[in-house]
């Protein structure tokens, strides 16, 4: 998992590294999601199948999102998951879902994700994405 630095801790360096841009959603190699129902994360559909995850952040820094990667594509182009900042504009992004930003009081060392399921209806959770100072949530709901 990639470990928070303190260096990205000075003022403008998130926003350097990440507005209008795109990055992997961990280390090494591609993070998927690999899903046999359909579900909705942040009330965007996500039709079962399997994908390769990322962050991207608008231009503005305004809206974060989760981007749904075609894995063929990459394949195609033989790219390395350590290459989607510098070759997005070359990647199959399928769609994105709204993630919601935060920003917290406490340091998460390394990039953490987590979906969380509500007791009290198994078919509705949440995505937690947290990283140095930052969380990213978006909800979650299975669709049968």
């Amino acid at each position: 998992r990639p470990a928070w630095k303190a260096d990205y801790e000075a003022p403008g360096a998130l926003d350097s590294m990440t507005k209008g841009k795109v990055w992997r959603a961990g280390q090494n190699f591609f993070t998927h999601l690999d899903s046999n129902v359909p579900i909705k994360i942040g009330g965007q559909d996500v039709p079962a199948g399997h994908y390769y995850i990322a962050i991207q952040r608008s231009a503005d820094g305004s809206n974060w999102m989760l981007a749904f990667i075609d894995p063929a594509s990459t394949r195609e182009l033989h790219m390395d998951a350590s290459e989607v900042g510098a070759r997005a504009s070359e990647l199959t992004i399928k769609f994105t879902a709204p993630l919601t930003f935060k920003k917290t009081s406490d340091t998460t060392k390394n990039l953490d994700m987590t979906f969380t399921t509500n007791q009290d209806d198994v078919k509705k959770s949440f995505l937690q994405i947290k990283w140095g100072q930052f969380e990213l949530r978006a909800p979650v709901e299975v669709v049968m």
